[in-house]
């Protein structure tokens, strides 16, 4: 970490004694990602999409949509990264009959931004499926990263509607408070600040950050759960006592790779056939025509 960062994290951890309000509104500005740039895969599958910009809070939320008809897969990125980082999963999806629908997180690739706020990046997801619902059912989601939690605290604010027949995770922590260790790690967090950053999002998700979990998520959902982990992650270790647990629970299914970390996973193109066959299983496609 650069000596400046630090220098702004100590001051931060002092300043969280004085005002944790204005601590943590700094220190999500700090915590933005920079320039997230595009690969040359990723340049040409997104020049293909239609572009979706939708009004939050002053902001505007940056979407895309591939395809117009067929089932409606949405895909939802994790900290620091960009929808457009699901680049290859656009062109098998589209050839099979789907249509793919994806929005960058505030402050976070084309959408807006001055905050990588985790409980305005819950509201933005919940803004962008509420679009989608507008129009049209969910089939499945794709998940990455935090995307998972994100899209479960969410989905839990929609209330008693049912979302998604069929949910994809890869590299998902599983609770929040591995989010949270995970964003110590990063940013080398002293304790003060990780203490006030946890009273902020137990308050708001009105829950223990351990119990905000993907076992939870799957003790209410009503569909079928593919995980997908990789023994290399680094950002949210695969442990076997975490695959067992999953694998013991009806309607969830595990899948581990290997050498492919936590990000380079979504380049794989044997992951991408996986998730397709994930959803291919007593799939029943309805012939739906819905603009984006």
């Amino acid at each position: 970490m650069r000596f400046f960062q630090k220098f702004i994290i100590g001051l931060l951890n002092l300043l969280a004694y004085v005002s944790d309000r204005a601590a943590l509104i700094i220190l999500f500005k700090l915590m933005r990602p920079g320039e997230l740039g595009l690969s040359e895969n990723e340049q040409e599958v997104v020049v293909q999409a239609k572009v979706i910009k939708l009004d939050f809070n002053g902001d505007t939320l940056t979407g895309y949509c591939w395809g117009d008809k067929g089932p409606v897969v949405m895909l939802i990125h994790g900290a620091h990264s960009r929808s457009s980082r699901f680049s290859q999963f656009v062109p098998p999806m589209l050839a099979q009959g789907y249509r793919v629908i994806a929005f960058d997180l505030p402050a976070h690739g084309d959408s807006s931004g001055k905050s990588a706020d985790v409980i305005q990046a819950i509201a933005a997801v919940r803004v962008a499926l509420m679009y989608v619902f507008q129009q049209d059912e969910i089939d499945t989601v794709i998940t990455h990263s935090l995307g998972f939690g994100l899209m479960q605290a969410a989905a839990k604010e929609l209330g008693g509607k049912k979302p998604f027949k069929r949910v994809i995770a890869i590299s998902c922590p599983e609770n929040f408070d591995e989010v949270l260790s995970s964003l110590k790690r990063r940013f080398a967090l002293p304790n003060k600040l990780v203490s006030v950053f946890r009273q902020y999002l137990e308050f708001n998700l009105e829950a223990s950050l351990k119990d905000v979990s993907l076992f939870s998520f799957m003790d209410n959902a009503d569909c079928s759960i593919l995980f997908i982990h990789d023994e290399n992650d680094s950002v949210f270790p695969n442990t076997p006592l975490l695959s067992g647990k999953i694998q013991g629970i009806s309607g969830a299914s595990f899948i581990s790779t290997q050498q492919l970390g936590h990000a380079r996973i979504l380049t794989d193109i044997s992951v991408v056939e996986q998730c397709l066959s994930f959803m291919a299983k007593e799939q029943k496609r309805p012939n739906t025509t819905n603009a984006c």
